[in-house]
């Protein structure tokens, strides 16, 4: 009797440390011939919480709208390209306006704040030719890694105060999502956009290089290679990312309250303005052992001659970084 009692316990806690899997998962395959799907967006329409969409190689011409949780995403050689995707107006502008190729978003992960997506993995896609490549809106405990996003431009009216519409990698009013090894450079404003209520979003090991090419040559070069701005965006942490050649690299600022974020051992060189600059909004941050050399190329105020810039009254905390500062 007691040895049956000791049998259950253990298949009891066996039972409990083994995740549960739904009986309905499966692996969507999708390619250009041959498979059960022919398009990203038929397979992700197709799949239940838990699923696999599995994309073969090739160049996918089409925008991918994901409002499903728990739901992975994985390619490999895939490139999600919206230079022939002619289906709606850009961003920002009246609905009713001509199509413009590759206006919109090209993956666009969405959820509703009452209503969160979550658990959705994205693995090992190309995204071009938009206006932001990957979108995560109301979006919580989901991963982003190993993507490139590259050449998203602004197809609408460029250049106003807000511009976003020219983005790698974008989260709005998303949180506890990680975005690990992701390659974003050559996008119109940001590499990585971190927005609108956004927390506790771990940025890791990822690699921005030559973002705010639509602000080349402005007197004022606006676009970084990693902003978290517009709007409340706290915890965040910033670690071990390479942000080279933007006209910004880091920016902590633009509207909002910022606040308790981490900026820590990230390698960032050449940006044209400063390497990391706080603005006066930004408070309560931690900044520590980042090597933020050869920055600030163009002395524009704010950052003058400065790799590491707090326009706020200083009650950020700064320890065991590189570069010269204005404080």
């Amino acid at each position: 009797m007691v040895r049956r009692r000791v049998l259950v316990l253990i298949v009891v806690l066996v039972a409990a440390f083994v995740p549960v899997v739904p009986a309905h998962a499966a692996t969507l395959v999708v390619c250009a011939e041959g498979c059960a799907y022919d398009s990203i967006q038929a397979a992700v329409d197709a799949a239940a919480p838990g699923d696999v969409v599995r994309v073969l190689s090739g160049t996918y011409e089409e925008r991918v709208v994901v409002t499903t949780s728990d739901l992975r995403i994985r390619a490999n050689g895939v490139v999600i390209d919206g230079a022939n995707v002619v289906d709606q107006p850009p961003l920002g502008v009246d609905p009713g306006e001509a199509p413009v190729a590759g206006a919109g978003i090209g993956l666009h992960v969405v959820g509703a704040p009452e209503a969160p997506v979550t658990g959705v993995n994205l693995n090992g896609m190309t995204v071009r030719g938009f206006e932001r490549g990957i979108v995560l809106e109301h979006v919580e405990s989901s991963r982003v890694v190993r993507t490139i996003t590259t050449d998203n431009l602004d197809k609408g009216p460029c250049c106003a105060v807000d511009t976003t519409q020219a983005d790698g990698i974008v989260l709005i009013g998303s949180s506890f999502n990680r975005l690990q090894r992701n390659t974003a450079n050559a996008n119109g404003h940001d590499g990585i956009f971190v927005r609108e209520n956004s927390h506790s979003n771990v940025l890791v090991g990822n690699t921005t290089n030559e973002n705010g090419v639509m602000f080349i040559g402005d007197d004022a070069p606006r676009g970084c290679g990693i902003q978290i701005g517009f709007g409340d965006n706290s915890n965040n942490v910033v670690r071990g990312n390479t942000v080279n050649d933007n006209n910004w690299g880091i920016q902590l600022g633009n509207a909002g309250d910022l606040f308790e974020n981490k900026i820590e051992s990230n390698l960032i060189h050449g940006n044209t303005r400063a390497g990391i600059a706080l603005f006066d909004i930004a408070h309560d941050n931690v900044i520590r052992n980042n090597d933020a050399t050869g920055n600030a190329l163009s002395g524009i105020d704010p950052s003058g001659p400065y790799d590491l810039w707090d326009e706020g009254v200083l009650d950020n905390t700064w320890t065991n970084n590189e570069g010269t500062s204005n404080f």
